[in-house]
């Protein structure tokens, strides 16, 4: 007679299902994106205004999980890092990589004092730096550049991390708020190779992003993280730029999703094909 041993439910949604996650959180105004690898690499890229992105990695993750392998904080506006503070004091965070700036406000100030209590490994992430899991899925750096004057640059947002990530034939392109415009002439006159998912720069401010870029980046997919503000995020002229069919694949305009009115959105991708929860 077979003994079937029953398998708690936690235990069987913490394994790996061999597909890349990605979330865009609902953070409000601020950019959090969670990925989880298709080998159970976990990774957050910024941490959002507040302490929101708890309950979103409560949402995704097993409740007996308290790591996080890698963290990017892509710049140090309070809108991307202040989130990051509480998962710090409630994760055990592997390794924390940043563009190495100055920028004395209170939030930075105790994130960088929580990475030196905790002795994690702290690192730069800089144009041409480079990731490759075992999994296959990589990260590369297309912006900052690595430059002594980055340390006096006054506008961190033109210096916030731009990062690519490939997992087979899927592509995406996280951007923090660094504007694919006039304000970054090198970004902005990049040839980029295509991508399926952009991540619209600094919650789709006016000039985020060019239709030059967006016909050379050909996203089918383009997702804004935003909250309430009073700031007129997402402009008007960017989302119209957005779903005009100029910018898409083959003439197609791009899906537009907004955390504010979505609220998370997850896109999973088995490397071939992918589709948006």
């Amino acid at each position: 007679m077979a003994i079937i041993t029953a398998i708690p439910w936690f235990i069987i949604l913490s394994w790996p299902d061999k597909t890349l996650h990605v979330y865009f959180f609902d953070v409000g105004q601020g950019d959090s994106v969670f990925i989880k690898t298709p080998d159970n690499y976990q990774i957050l890229v910024d941490g959002g205004p507040d302490e929101s992105v708890l309950a979103e990695l409560g949402k995704v993750m097993p409740f007996y999980d308290r790591s996080i392998d890698l963290v990017f904080l892509t710049h140090p506006h309070a809108d991307h890092v202040s989130g990051l503070i509480e998962v710090l004091r409630r994760f055990e965070v592997g390794q924390i990589l940043v563009n190495d700036v100055f920028y004395e406000t209170d939030e930075y100030q105790t994130f960088l004092s929580l990475i030196d209590s905790k002795k994690i490994l702290k690192q730069n992430f800089l144009q041409g730096d480079k990731i490759k899991l075992s999994d296959g899925t990589i990260l590369q750096s297309f912006w900052p550049k690595a430059q002594t004057s980055l340390w006096e640059i006054l506008d961190v947002n033109k210096v916030s991390q731009v990062v690519r990530l490939d997992y087979g034939q899927f592509s995406l392109l996280l951007t923090g708020d660094a504007g694919l415009g006039s304000e970054n002439p090198e970004l902005a006159n990049r040839d980029w190779d295509r991508v399926d998912v952009l991540k619209v720069p600094h919650q789709g401010s006016k000039g985020a992003v060019t239709k030059e870029v967006l016909e050379r980046l050909k996203p089918k997919l383009a997702v804004i993280s935003v909250g309430p503000n009073k700031f007129g995020h997402p402009s008007e002229e960017v989302v119209e730029l957005l779903s005009s069919p100029s910018g898409g694949r083959i003439g197609q305009a791009i899906r537009v999703l907004r955390t504010d009115e979505e609220g998370t959105v997850e896109v999973v991708s088995n490397g071939k094909n992918w589709v948006v929860r």
